[in-house]
């Protein structure tokens, strides 16, 4: 039974090529051809006349009169959200109920339905996040010894720390369960949410990124460095950043803030309803 999603996180980059992938079209274009026949002696032969056409050609001249209009159909994406996950669910191609056991494997569809709270690591990892910001507008940034007030206040004000790389953690009833990691970008909020929204008793669809066994650790650095590119990254090493940080919070930071401990499951977010 299909029933209806209201997504207040819905990532359209990653829906697009996965709908047409799956035969269901997000954007397409349409184009629409017309004909006006006529015959030599100048009776249109039961045609009808389309008001609107217009071409080369003139009624009765035998000639061929041809209009094409191309536009673009577009599908709501939050219609074509749903039309996707039902198409997989009738193909049995998303996990709905699983544990560490099920043999649950990278790039894995789900849909994980738990209270989600948001993961203390965002609290460095969003500062990261920031400072790669801040660094990319202003690379003169990367001589100074310490980033000035006003640069240290935008990044610790409340409105900046809902902007950028998101990570939800489910809320475990079990302490022998495996956590549950949700990889989110704040920018594909559905409008009219933000962030504190996402600290609710959720479902997330989306690709499992890791699956992290027992004992074995996880880093969310790449994530929260996602937008630092080549250039950047050569110009200035992650533990320079993580030292800017800790000079902006007046706190020990370090690599440990950014990491999880397994048995672990990381599910890339493509929608959270």
């Amino acid at each position: 039974m299909s029933f209806f999603r209201n997504p207040i996180y819905l990532d359209r980059d990653t829906l697009v090529p996965l709908s047409n992938f799956h035969g269901i079209d997000v954007s397409t274009d349409i184009e629409l051809t017309v004909r006006d026949q006529s015959s030599k002696n100048g009776s249109m032969e039961g045609k009808a006349q389309i008001p609107w056409v217009s071409g080369r050609g003139e009624r009765g001249t035998g000639e061929e009169t041809e209009v094409t209009e191309s536009r673009r159909i577009e599908s709501h994406p939050v219609s074509a959200f749903n039309k996707l996950v039902d198409e997989l669910e009738k193909k049995d191609e998303v996990l709905n109920h699983f544990d560490f056991g099920t043999g649950i494997s990278k790039r894995q569809l789900v849909e994980v339905e738990r209270e989600w709270e948001l993961s203390p690591s965002n609290e460095v990892g969003g500062l990261l996040s920031r400072l790669i910001e801040l660094f990319i507008a202003d690379p003169s940034l990367l001589n100074e010894e310490r980033p000035n007030n006003e640069v240290i206040a935008s990044m610790l004000s409340p409105q900046t720390a809902k902007k950028g790389q998101i990570v939800l953690q489910a809320v475990l009833e079990d302490e022998d369960a495996p956590q549950v990691l949700a990889l989110l970008n704040a920018g594909h909020m559905v409008a009219g949410n933000d962030i504190d929204n996402l600290e609710n008793e959720l479902a997330i669809f989306g690709q499992v990124e890791r699956v992290v066994g027992e004992n074995r650790s996880f880093s969310l650095e790449k994530f929260y460095l996602s937008g630092l590119n080549r250039t950047m990254r050569r110009a200035i090493s992650s533990d320079q950043l993580l030292a800017g940080v800790a000079k902006m919070t007046g706190r020990n930071v370090d690599r440990s803030d950014l990491e999880m401990t397994g048995p672990l499951i990381v599910v890339k977010a493509m929608a959270a309803y």
